[in-house]
C-alpha cells in the first residue's frame, strides 16, 4: 500500500488535479494531509474505482 499524490491520482485517471481535490473536499474520495500535501492511499483510490464500476465517476 502506497500513498499518491494529487498529480499521481490525476494522471492515472486521467483527470486534473484540480478534478482530484474536488473529490476529496467532497468525500468522494478520501485523502490525508502529510506535511500539509493531500496524499491518498491506493487502497483508497482502487475503492473508488470499486464503487463508480472502473470508471472515474465525475
Amino acid at each position: 500500500m502506497g500513498l499518491l499524490t494529487v498529480k499521481e491520482v490525476a494522471d492515472r485517471l486521467k483527470l486534473t488535479p484540480y478534478t482530484v481535490r474536488e473529490w476529496i473536499r467532497e468525500g468522494k474520495l478520501k485523502a490525508s494531509k502529510v506535511g500539509g500535501v493531500w496524499r491518498i492511499k491506493e487502497d483508497n483510490l482502487s475503492a473508488l474505482l470499486e464503487e463508480s464500476g472502473g470508471k472515474a465517476a465525475c
